[in-house]
């Protein structure tokens, strides 16, 4: 009888035993599960990010310059399609700071393609003033271009700046306010049509 009851109670334990390592490893295994799942999920976004920015990440800015002053803003787009309303920040340094950035707009830029302005081929036209300028000799006063705006091929507006990529609308208006910094603010005419590569 004894004996009996020693096998009743070895064969509950090891049963309830059984049971607790089966628990454990049905929660390690529903753990991983979840791990994997939430890790696919994670690559599945990188993916899809990384197929988004895919063709804005081709197009860029910089500016080339000739004896340590700028001179040319090169513009280029190295995808297989076209971006739209091109606009390149230009912001011209003083002495006593700097000025809201002077906008060069541009209908579109071509697949595979670049476009180079130069300095002297652009005009200064401020936002409540008549007429357009020279921009000021590079000897007189520093500029650079900070930012470029675009669309991409599915409608996507992205600002691209010195340090990174980001989604973003383009300036297609002045900016609001009135003062000094409206005043000092505006667009670069396009005198000589740029280089186009």
């Amino acid at each position: 009888m004894r004996g009996a009851r020693w096998v009743h109670v070895i064969t509950v334990v090891g049963t309830a035993i059984a049971a607790i390592g089966g628990l454990w490893a049905q929660a390690v295994a529903t753990y991983w599960s979840q791990q994997t799942a939430k890790d696919q999920l994670n690559q599945s976004r990188e993916d899809s990010d990384r197929e988004k920015r895919q063709q804005a990440a081709q197009v860029t800015f910089w500016v080339e310059e000739t004896n340590g002053t700028p001179g040319k803003i090169h513009i280029v787009n190295r995808s297989p399609d076209a971006v739209t309303q091109v606009v390149t920040a230009v912001s011209i340094l003083k002495s006593d700071g700097e000025d809201p950035p002077f906008l060069l707009q541009d209908t579109d830029l071509r697949p595979c393609g670049e476009a180079v302005y130069s300095a002297t081929g652009l005009e200064v036209s401020r936002f409540g003033r008549n007429g357009a300028k020279p921009m000021p000799r590079l000897s007189d006063s520093m500029w650079q271009a900070s930012r470029l705006y675009f669309i991409d091929r599915n409608g996507t507006p992205w600002v691209r700046s010195l340090t990174g990529l980001t989604e973003g609308e383009p300036p297609l208006t002045p900016p609001s306010g009135v003062g000094r910094k409206r005043a000092n603010s505006g667009i670069l005419i396009v005198k000589d049509a740029p280089q186009v590569k």
